[in-house]
C-alpha cells in the first residue's frame, strides 16, 4: 500500500519514503514511527503506544521515542510550531494531522517512484554523459532503497578505475552517505589489511561507537583505539574467523540502518584470502541493507589469482551483483608507458 501526503509518498510494503521521485533516508525505527502514525490519522498516539508497537514494550526512555519523532519532522521539513504533518499534544503524545490518500502501488511505481531518481550527470556544455558513473549511481539508488548492491569495476588501468571511484564518491556529497574506502597493496597482504585500512580512515565519533558495541575485535585493530588496549589485543589474537565475520556484519548492518553505506575496496587482485572471504560473507547475507559494495581489480593481474576469479564469477551470478568493464585506456590518457615488445 502507498500512502500519499504531498509532496511525499510512503510505500508501506517497501518501507520507503519518497519526495518528488527521490528517496528520503530514514532509520528503521524512525520509519516505523511514521508507519504507525499513518495507520492512525487524526488519532492521539502516546509515547506508550509507540513503545508497545515498535519496541515491544522494552525498557525504552521517552527521549528515544521523541528523537525518532524529531528525525521524522526534520525529514518532512515539518515545523513543530506550525505542523503540517505531526502535531504534538502537550503532555500526551502526537497526532498525524495531514490529509492522506491511499493509491495503487502499481500507479506509484509507474510514475517513477520505484527507483530513486538522481540528477543527470551530463555536462552543461553538451558533452557526453559519464555512462559508467551513471551506472554506479543507479546501483547506489537501489542500495538506498534497502537492496544490497555489489559492483565490480574491471579494467587494465588502476588509475582509471580509481578516478571513476573518486568521481562517484564526490558525486554523492549532497546525500552525505558514509563512505568506507580502502585499498589492497601488493606488498602488504596481511589478513584483512584492506578492510583495516578502510576502517582506519573513518575517524572517531559515532562510527567508532558502533564498532565498540558491535565489533570490539575489529576496533582493537584500528588505530587510536580507546582504553583497554591490552585486553582488546588479547581478544583479537584468540578471536575466531566466525566471530570476526559476525561482528563486522553486525556493525555494517547497524551503520546501514542509520543511512546508506558505501564500502569501496580497490585493487582486489592483491586481496588476501581473509578479505575475500569477508566480502563474500557480507555480500551473501540474505537480510536487506542500504549498502553498496564496490570492488575494483585489473583483469590482467587477476588472471593469475584463481581465487579472485572464482570469487567474482560466483558472485556475478547473484542478483544485485554487476560488473562495469572499463574500455582500455590509451597510453597517453592513462599516464602509463608500456614496455616495447
Amino acid at each position: 500500500m502507498v500512502v500519499e501526503f504531498p509532496p511525499f509518498r510512503a510505500d508501506l510494503e517497501q518501507a520507503r519514503l519518497w519526495r518528488e521521485g527521490q528517496v528520503v533516508p530514514l532509520r528503521r525505527r524512525t520509519w516505523e514511527v511514521l508507519r504507525y502514525l499513518l495507520s492512525r490519522p487524526a488519532e492521539l498516539v502516546t509515547v506508550d503506544d509507540l513503545v508497545g508497537a515498535i519496541w515491544s514494550n522494552a525498557a525504552v526512555q521517552d527521549a528515544v521515542v521523541t528523537n525518532c519523532v524529531y528525525e521524522l519532522r526534520r525529514a518532512l521539513a515539518d515545523d513543530r510550531r506550525k505542523p503540517r504533518f505531526i502535531a504534538a499534544v502537550h503532555g500526551q503524545g502526537f497526532r498525524w494531522v495531514a490529509e492522506t490518500t491511499t493509491i495503487d502501488p502499481n500507479q506509484a511505481h509507474a510514475s517513477g517512484n520505484s527507483i530513486m531518481q538522481l540528477p543527470s550527470l551530463s555536462s552543461s556544455t553538451g558533452a557526453e554523459p559519464d555512462v559508467e558513473l551513471q551506472r554506479l549511481r543507479a546501483r547506489w539508488a537501489l542500495a538506498c532503497c534497502g537492496q544490497r548492491q555489489v559492483v565490480f569495476i574491471t579494467g587494465d588501468s588502476g588509475p582509471h578505475m580509481t578516478s571513476l571511484v573518486s568521481r562517484f564518491c564526490a558525486s554523492l556529497d549532497e546525500f552525505s552517505p558514509l563512505i568506507i574506502r580502502g585499498q589492497c597493496r601488493e606488498a602488504h597482504r596481511e589478513p584483512y589489511a584492506p578492510l583495516l585500512d578502510a576502517l582506519a580512515r573513518v575517524g572517531s565519533g559515532p562510527i567508532r561507537e558502533v564498532f565498540r558495541r558491535c565489533a570490539p575485535t575489529w576496533l582493537a585493530q584500528m588505530p587510536s583505539r580507546p582504553a583497554g588496549r591490552k585486553a582488546a589485543e588479547r581478544t583479537t589474537r584468540t578471536a575466531s574467523k566466525e566471530r570476526l565475520l559476525r561482528e563486522l556484519a553486525a556493525a555494517f548492518a547497524t551503520i546501514a540502518d542509520r543511512g546508506a553505506l558505501v564500502l569501496v575496496l580497490e585493487e582486489l587482485q592483491w586481496a588476501d584470502p581473509a578479505t575475500l572471504d569477508t566480502l563474500s560473507f557480507l555480500i551473501r547475507r540474505d537480510a536487506s541493507a542500504r549498502m553498496l559494495v564496490v570492488g575494483t581489480y585489473r583483469i590482467a593481474a587477476a588472471t593469475g589469482h584463481s581465487r579472485l576469479v572464482a570469487f567474482a564469477n560466483d558472485l556475478l551470478a547473484r542478483s544485485g551483483v554487476v560488473e562495469i568493464a572499463l574500455a582500455p585506456v590509451p597510453d597517453s590518457a592513462s599516464g602509463l608507458r608500456r614496455k616495447p615488445r
